[in-house]
């Protein structure tokens, strides 16, 4: 008997979800919050419960029976077989699927008729992200910078990382948004390394906006996007803000080696052959670039993968691609 990865078992896990209305998905949620099981998974368990046979079973993503089966029942029954699979899971997986709910959920706002009937399944010449039009999908990137918080025994500065330059692409790869954030002369802390990186100096941001300001901004531009980043927690702890606000897909459950997420400068060398940050980084250029790989690689594969054209995530590893520092 072959075990199911944990890839596979997210993988098969949002195939389930795409069968369940708004409505299902937020009592799937709801059950989500409630389990902290941290057993392992169990192929038999999970397969007697179908009285499928185990063959196939752990191949879960590529499961056939099971998803023709869940395509036909009642979200009822559906619902209490996902709960049964989520008991299953180890805490770390059940992180990863509320997000996916979350997600999942919110689509409601853009699409409030699924909230009473099931989706459509998707066509084969699009993917998950068919759900927005193409004007509702942008990029963001934001550059940050050391804020003095205080001082450290030795006597250097204690600092915290909060944004200083923000930059949004469209779906066309044009710049519409971009802000410089205030910041008093004294509050920031450049070394030499973060002057040649980034190119600040500490009167930049004199004339900038101040971030309440752009966090309005922000939130305003947000409403029912998607919006694309890499990295996005980062940014969004500068900006001070919840990522879980908003529709934000992160390039990172995408592209990933064996030791971790893979970095946008090595993304767009290997795929672009430009190495946009060799001198000062440009929130302008990354989210351009953000964008272009969006477009260009991740929903060009995806689409050539019938499988996974309707999962945001991989098992895929991306262990050919080489780091560029």
């Amino acid at each position: 008997m072959k075990t199911c990865s944990k890839e596979n078992r997210l993988d098969f896990m949002q195939m389930l979800l795409s069968n369940l209305s708004v409505i299902a998905i937020r009592d799937v949620q709801n059950i989500a919050a409630r389990l902290k099981k941290k057993k392992k998974f169990s192929t038999k368990d999970t397969a007697d419960k179908l009285q499928l046979e185990e063959e196939g079973w752990w191949e879960c993503s590529a499961s056939e029976a099971i998803m023709n089966w869940a395509a036909t029942v009642s979200e009822f029954e559906l619902v209490g077989y996902i709960k049964a699979v989520l008991e299953e899971f180890r805490e770390s997986e059940l992180q990863m699927v509320r997000s996916t709910l979350t997600f999942e959920a919110r689509l409601s706002i853009l699409h409030p008729e699924k909230a009473v009937s099931r989706p459509r399944p998707v066509p084969a010449e699009v993917g998950w992200w068919s759900a927005y039009p193409k004007e509702a999908i942008i990029a963001m990137d934001c550059e940050m910078v050391s804020a003095i918080i205080g001082q450290k025994n030795n006597g250097k500065p204690r600092c915290v990382q909060k944004a200083a330059k923000v930059s949004i692409a469209s779906y066309e790869r044009e710049i519409i948004y971009k802000r410089t954030i205030y910041h008093e002369p004294k509050s920031i802390y450049l070394t030499p390394i973060a002057k040649k990186l980034t190119g600040f100096s500490t009167q930049d941001f004199v004339t900038g906006t101040p971030v309440n300001v752009v966090q309005d901004e922000i939130r305003e531009l947000f409403k029912g996007k998607l919006v694309v980043m890499i990295g996005c927690g980062s940014d969004f702890n500068a900006l001070q803000m919840n990522k879980g606000n908003y529709d934000v897909f992160d390039l990172h459950e995408y592209f990933r080696k064996e030791s971790g997420p893979i970095g946008l400068r090595s993304l767009v060398m290997h795929y672009f052959h430009v190495d946009i940050q060799k001198g000062i980084h440009d929130p302008d250029v990354d989210s351009m670039y953000t964008m272009r790989l969006f477009t260009e690689v991740y929903m060009k594969e995806k689409l050539q993968n019938p499988t996974e054209k309707n999962l945001r995530g991989s098992s895929r590893l991306f262990n050919e691609i080489p780091t560029v520092k």
